[in-house]
């Protein structure tokens, strides 16, 4: 929370976001020490550093404390997502994203399909025109 909080002050100091932004965004943060607090979460993205057996031993553990319907997201841009999502109970609901760097910066977020137009399915049913959503 203090790195959080800090990055977030600098931004205030550069003026690309107000106090009261700062404020209200540390406020929605809630820390957990324990993936069962995870467990309300339709969306979960799992940001570890850039090592295949961290984050497959992270994303194999948190798969438990998850409703089954939530979707689990990988931020990654080097590792292959199939292998990332084969250690989850959910590889039909495993995405990949790749946040751009310096993130505060860049309002940007690569979503890696895995599914999509050329199959006819995933987050739309690509059949019907016009495409219709799945969930």
């Amino acid at each position: 929370m203090a790195t959080i909080n800090g990055n977030m002050a600098r931004q205030v100091g550069k003026k690309a976001i107000s106090e009261d932004d700062r404020k209200n965004a540390l406020a929605r943060i809630k820390p957990a020490e324990k993936y069962d607090a995870f467990s309300g979460c339709d969306l979960v993205i799992e940001t570890a550093t850039e090592k295949e057996e961290v984050k497959r031993k992270i994303l194999g553990e948190l798969c438990s404390s998850l409703k089954s319907d939530a979707i689990l997201a990988t931020n990654t841009s080097s590792i292959s997502i199939t292998r990332l999502a084969s250690a989850t109970d959910r590889p039909q609901k495993f995405i990949g994203m790749h946040f751009m760097n310096p993130v505060p910066v860049m309002a940007l977020v690569e979503v890696i399909r895995w599914l999509g137009r050329k199959t006819g399915r995933g987050f739309y049913d690509y059949k019907s025109d016009p495409p219709q959503p799945t969930r």
